[in-house]
């Protein structure tokens, strides 16, 4: 290394370097500037004259390579040449050979072929010969069958109006029968009748005679009320799993019944009226749901009639919301709808009602969202009544529907059912003549005419009678909607 040392001393550095020539001459008139300037200078120069020798030495050496790389090429490309030659020689010979081949798979495909045309056209013959020996004998059985079904039909047409004949003699044997068997009947039930309505006008008016000596200690009005309370308690217990049902019509402002559904505590309101219930019973109803605070569905419900401005039409579910956010349900005609859906509607209605109420009045009161909360809950409101109204009515739908379909499905499978057994009868005997099962078929053929002509000519024997039960009657007003099974229906103590 040239470099020896450096010093700094008066802001100027004293720099000590090892050199083979005097300096002297060359730098004894320059100046500290011009010094410090000449140094780098020729430092960069020694660099770039040192990075040209180096640069000229690898483009030599390049040279030589791209050289060698030539001459390898040159000889690689004539081997390849000679291999491609080789190639294209043995390449011809497999093509002449191949070609040798296909001339000969070419005669024997033409061979093959005028062995196929032979074959066919003997097949073809063969099969159009016995093509028409098959017709020939065909047509023979038909004319046969056609000859035989003839004389069959002859005899069955002889045999039939024999049959009828004698069935019109049996049916109008049988026909006095049974009027003078229906006529004994109709008048034994008569008799039974009219005892039966007798026993039952004699335990009315003991019944009457009953509730008139109560209802003049207690009031009519009173008993009748007692009687529908008790009666709508029953029903509840026998078709709900709620619970135990109190009877708070002695507590003032406590409506007739509480109740607890899950976690929803209701109040229900029963009317055993035989006129439409005034607007006045409803005023008191909500009155009282306004006092028990407590309580988020209230129950109003008519047994026998409707309530003056809650009957919506074909609805006779209607609901709406107190002030307080309870649920007020009112139901129409209590006894002539289904009791089951009627209960199940106020099972589901029960968790809409604790969670609307329990969301408005656990609002805080002192809450700078109180207002919003409020607008949110009465909006909720709107949209649940408006579903409840919709399953109500999809309700009623339903259930007349469901009767509707009942009874037309019962008629309809027993008229399918003995057409069916008709086709069947009628596609055995087809078959049976096609197979040459004559004799069977002209046996079934004898006895479903028989049968037939018995059949039409007796009527259907009479049903026992059953003595008729008296219904409940309607007040003027009431829903005209169909009734479920007996179990929905008043006993007679209720009535």
């Amino acid at each position: 290394m040239a470099f020896v040392s450096e010093t700094r001393e008066n802001d100027m550095y004293l720099t000590t370097f090892k050199h083979t020539k005097s300096l002297y001459e060359d730098s004894k008139n320059l100046s500290a500037e011009d010094f410090q300037m000449l140094v780098p200078l020729a430092a960069a120069a020694l660099k770039n004259m040192n990075q040209s020798a180096t640069t000229i030495q690898y483009k030599e050496a390049i040279d030589a390579e791209i050289k060698r790389k030539t001459s390898g090429f040159d000889t690689e490309k004539a081997r390849l040449e000679e291999d491609k030659v080789a190639a294209l020689a043995k390449k011809d010979k497999e093509i002449a050979k191949l070609q040798g081949q296909l001339d000969i798979a070419n005669l024997s495909k033409s061979a093959i072929q005028d062995e196929l045309g032979a074959v066919r056209a003997k097949t073809e013959a063969n099969l159009l010969t016995q093509f028409e020996g098959e017709k020939a004998r065909f047509r023979e059985r038909e004319e046969s069958l056609k000859a035989t079904l003839k004389e069959e039909r002859e005899f069955i047409r002889d045999k039939e109006q024999g049959l009828r004949e004698e069935s019109r003699v049996q049916s109008e044997r049988l026909r006095e029968t049974l009027e003078n068997q229906a006529r004994e009947r109709v008048a034994q039930c008569d008799k039974q009748h009219r005892e039966n309505m007798e026993q039952v006008r004699k335990m009315y008016d003991e019944q009457l005679a009953k509730e008139r000596k109560e209802s003049e200690k207690v009031g009519a009005s009173v008993d009748l009320g007692v009687i529908g309370e008790q009666s709508f308690a029953e029903l509840l217990a026998q078709h709900t799993s709620w619970g135990s049902v109190e009877n708070t019509s002695k507590v003032a402002h406590s409506t007739d019944l509480r109740c607890l559904i899950r976690k929803c505590p209701s109040l229900f309101e029963v009317k055993n009226h035989s006129s439409t219930v005034k607007t006045a019973e409803v005023t008191k109803f909500e009155r009282d749901m306004e006092i028990n605070q407590d309580c988020p569905l209230g129950v109003f419900v008519s047994l026998k009639t409707n309530i003056t401005g809650k009957n919506l039409g074909d609805n006779y579910m209607t609901c709406e919301w107190s002030p307080k956010s309870q649920l007020l349900i009112y139901i129409n005609s209590f006894y002539t709808h289904s009791i089951k859906d009627i209960f199940a509607f106020i099972d589901i209605c029960a968790d809409i009602a604790v969670r609307i109420f329990e969301n408005a009045t656990n609002v805080p009161k002192e809450s700078e969202t109180i207002n919003d909360l409020e607008q949110r809950i009465e909006q909720a409101k709107v949209y649940i009544l408006k579903d409840i109204q919709n399953i109500s009515s999809l309700m009623t739908k339903v259930h007349q529907r469901k009767t509707f379909w009942i009874n037309t499905i019962t008629k309809e499978t027993a008229d399918y059912i003995s057409d069916l057994e008709k086709s069947k009868g009628s596609m055995k005997r087809m078959l049976d003549i096609i197979l040459g099962k004559t004799d069977d078929c002209i046996e079934e053929l004898i006895e479903g005419s028989a049968s037939g002509s018995s059949a039409s000519a007796a009527p259907p024997p009479l049903a026992p009678v059953s003595t008729p039960k008296k219904r409940p009657s309607r007040a003027k007003g009431a829903n005209t909607k169909p009734v479920e099974e007996s179990t929905n229906t008043p006993s007679n103590a209720q009535l």
